[in-house]
């Protein structure tokens, strides 16, 4: 069975994702990979490689991120998922330290660079209501 693909999942339904095919990111709890950590053991030379991976599949422009108020965690975000993405098949991240703003550009980019991996799968926690919408055609024209 193949699954790809981008899914928002709830937190009460990330608990029964208890697999250990399934690597945790970003969650508070042994065992997984937290964004900071494993961006600082990377070497710079990758991380360039994958920064220029990322806006070539994504062309987001510094200008566009520099919008962001948390600009450094979601470059750090991005590049670390990226990497992670490589070597694993699954990923299940939270949206802890993202603005509300942040969460809604990350789904977007998420989805796009999700579909330059064959057979990987993003579970993406919700823990923030989802109250506060964007038109995801005025992030596009905005970010792209």
């Amino acid at each position: 069975m193949e699954i790809k693909g981008f899914y928002e999942i709830t937190v009460k339904e990330s608990k029964f994702i208890n697999d250990v095919r399934f690597l945790r990111v970003n969650f508070p709890e042994k065992g997984a990979v937290t964004i900071h950590i494993y961006y600082s053991k990377l070497k710079e030379r990758d991380i360039l490689n994958i920064k220029s991976e990322i806006q070539t599949i994504v062309k987001l422009s510094d200008a566009a991120l520099n919008l962001l108020e948390e600009r450094e965690f979601f470059e750090k975000s991005l590049v670390v998922i990226f990497s992670l993405m490589k070597n694993h098949d699954s990923l299940v991240i939270t949206d802890v330290g993202f603005s509300y703003e942040s969460i809604d550009i990350f789904r977007v980019l998420m989805k796009k660079i999700i579909e330059n991996f064959e057979n990987k799968c993003i579970y993406f926690v919700r823990h923030k209501n989802e109250k506060v919408k964007v038109n995801f055609t005025s992030i596009r024209n905005r970010y792209y």
